[in-house]
């Protein structure tokens, strides 16, 4: 005999953050009850920009991808159900999009990023199961590892820049002369400021 199916849990968008990789971002996901359980999904700029969008409530001046696939399906009486993240395996997640045109319901295969980017376009829920929670949160731990990593090494490496000279300044990132600059105007370091600000001119 088999054993009973999975209860599905709900789950909500918590948030898009920057990634450890260049053009990556992590989609956080969250269920919306219970023990407050996370999901981080490693997703590409398109996708990331895309679900920005509609959440945000902006509006592009051009269709993107996933606002041309909703209008096609409406225009053929296809709502979308619901997004449901089904497995996750060696820190990949899949998932389907369940659809209904009249009486008939069709699982359609995707990515976890395209389901929840049209989730939200159509006010769908989104689920997923216990089985890839357990799953998810050895993902998780990683990825919350490798940010702390990631922060200590720049932290570091920023404790040995003379902070004062544009020299040493120029050998660090646009990323990291940013955030300096922005810790500098918090401080109302206006002088130091400047300098960094001036570096990253003489970059453009």
């Amino acid at each position: 005999m088999g054993g009973e199916p999975e209860s599905k849990i709900q789950l909500q968008v918590l948030g898009i953050t920057n990634a450890s990789h260049p053009d990556m971002y992590t989609l956080l996901l969250g269920e919306t009850s219970g023990e407050g359980r996370k999901i981080p999904i490693i997703i590409g700029l398109p996708e990331a920009q895309s679900i920005a969008v509609r959440l945000q409530g902006l509006r592009s001046p051009r269709p993107l991808t996933h606002d041309i696939f909703m209008t096609m399906a409406l225009s053929f009486q296809i709502e979308m159900i619901e997004a449901i993240i089904y497995k996750c395996a060696n820190g990949v997640f899949f998932s389907q999009v369940v659809c209904k045109r009249e009486d008939k319901v069709i699982y359609i295969d995707s990515r976890t990023s395209d389901a929840v980017a049209l989730a939200i376009r159509f006010n769908a829920p989104i689920y997923t199961y216990n089985s890839v929670f357990e799953e998810a949160l050895e993902k998780l731990q990683e990825l919350t590892s490798t940010m702390v990593n990631n922060r200590s090494e720049e932290k570091e490496e920023a404790q040995d820049i003379d902070l004062t000279d544009r020299d040493s300044l120029s050998s660090l990132d646009d990323k990291t002369l940013q955030e300096l600059m922005q810790k500098a105007i918090s401080e109302e370091d206006y002088e130091q400021a400047s300098i960094i600000r001036d570096v990253l001119n003489s970059r453009k």
